[in-house]
């Protein structure tokens, strides 16, 4: 198993490619974290269009709502939380793939997300655990 806990360390490690052409729409709050998952998702060959917002995404997602094939979002963000997005990105693509990324989770969260049929990880994500959830 492999974290990178920093982006320069990540480099001098072999990660096996994943070939997609799916876009996906990344968020979270955390500059780190979402530059670490960035780099795992376009090794493995996605498309990704990141934000720091839910707010942001959700703007993003209004004007293009046809580009994106799948949302990965932490929960806890300031103005918007990951089920909240879920719900508004949901009015728009309703069977909207989303895997809930997030170091928060308590009994109520994973009911709430099992309800919304949304998959869910906890911090930190190891690449081999990311890819084998995107290709679930």
């Amino acid at each position: 198993m492999v974290y990178c806990a920093r982006m320069d360390m990540c480099s001098f490690i072999n990660f096996p490619m994943i070939h997609s052409n799916a876009t996906v729409l990344l968020v979270d709050d955390d500059k780190a974290v979402l530059k670490i998952h960035t780099f795992y998702l376009e090794r493995m060959g996605y498309k990704v269009i990141a934000v720091s917002s839910g707010c942001a995404a959700l703007a993003e997602f209004r004007r293009q709502p046809d580009l994106f094939d799948m949302l990965v979002s932490d929960f806890q963000m300031p103005g918007m939380n990951g089920l909240e997005l879920i719900a508004e990105m949901r009015k728009l693509v309703p069977d909207l793939p989303v895997l809930m990324v997030s170091g928060y989770a308590d009994d109520v969260l994973i009911h709430q997300l099992m309800a919304e049929k949304v998959k869910l990880a906890t911090k930190p994500l190891t690449y081999s655990a990311f890819s084998s959830l995107m290709e679930q």
